[in-house]
């Protein structure tokens, strides 16, 4: 067998392997997602009729993500539901929360800075808008978002977690 060929099999074959280690990633996030729907329409009632779920997992961050984009009304979010970034625990996964009130959005850098613990840490320190200004937790925008808004933050994001 000559070496080209030899070469070409070998990177065809590493191809699909790792092809296969991501199907097979995303096959468990998305039932680390269902389980989280799961949980959340016990825990708290939510009414997931008109939310558009969807979960992939992302070698950004080596986490499984999970997003619910409201079909009604003003609610993104994305959470990292292996802890992979935000190391707190409990309900402390979300990497977007958006909705009429504003845009919640982690600064990556920022949380990597604190090892991802952050429950102690001003929210100043670690969120912002998604565009470098101030999280809605700490000041709500002037005019209310609208879906369009929302998705911008959110498109921001999947481009990232998606590269």
């Amino acid at each position: 067998m000559s070496r080209t060929v030899y070469a070409v099999l070998t990177f065809t074959l590493l191809a699909l392997s790792t092809m296969n280690l991501a199907e097979s990633l995303d096959a468990k996030c998305e039932l680390l997602s269902s389980k989280h729907v799961a949980e959340m329409r016990d825990k708290i009632q939510k009414n997931y009729a008109l939310v558009s779920v969807t979960s992939f997992y992302t070698p950004t961050l080596d986490s499984c993500i999970h997003t619910e984009v409201a079909d009604v009304g003003v609610s993104y979010q994305i959470r990292d539901l292996t802890y992979s970034l935000l190391r707190d625990g409990g309900m402390r996964n979300l990497l977007l929360d958006c909705d009429a009130d504003g845009a919640n959005s982690v600064v990556v850098e920022k949380i990597r800075k604190y090892r991802g613990r952050v429950y102690s840490v001003p929210f100043i320190e670690w969120l912002d808008d998604g565009f470098g200004g101030p999280p809605s937790t700490l000041q709500t925008p002037a005019n209310l978002y609208t879906k369009a808004d929302c998705q911008k933050v959110f498109d921001k994001w999947m481009s990232y977690l998606r590269r």
